[in-house]
């Protein structure tokens, strides 16, 4: 996985091996919404100079996203978004109501690519979800 630029969350449960139960659940998910990169692929900020050849549109006088910047809710780019992280904690709430409420906690793994934290922020987000 490393740097490939996707995200995954992983969550295996397991249950009893009694007939016709559910054994193990796999989920696999991309990170939640996040600031975007620059089309360019160059390292760096998304400046408007970076935007320039690709749209003749006006961007935001708080653009680029950063410190003091709350186009986006974040510090950084291609991290998390708060709606991104209501939307993944959504997710699990979903999933966990109708598929995990009656999985004890020690049945549970979580595993999130620990090279960025947008994919950490993924994996509590969805684990806050689905366990509450």
């Amino acid at each position: 996985m490393g740097r490939s630029g996707l995200g995954y969350l992983v969550a295996c449960l397991t249950s009893s091996s009694a007939a016709g139960r559910v054994l193990q659940t796999v989920v696999i998910s991309r990170h939640g919404i996040r600031t975007p990169y620059r089309p360019d692929g160059k390292p760096g900020n998304l400046t408007r100079e970076a935007l320039a050849p690709y749209t003749t549109q006006d961007l935001p006088v708080n653009w680029p996203p950063g410190p003091g910047s709350d186009l986006w809710g974040t510090t950084e780019l291609a991290q998390m978004t708060p709606n991104g992280a209501k939307n993944i904690h959504n997710m699990g709430a979903w999933m966990g109501s109708a598929n995990f409420s009656d999985v004890p906690c020690e049945h549970v793994a979580n595993y999130a690519d620990f090279g960025n934290s947008r994919d950490n922020d993924t994996a509590i987000a969805w684990m806050e979800g689905a366990f509450p």
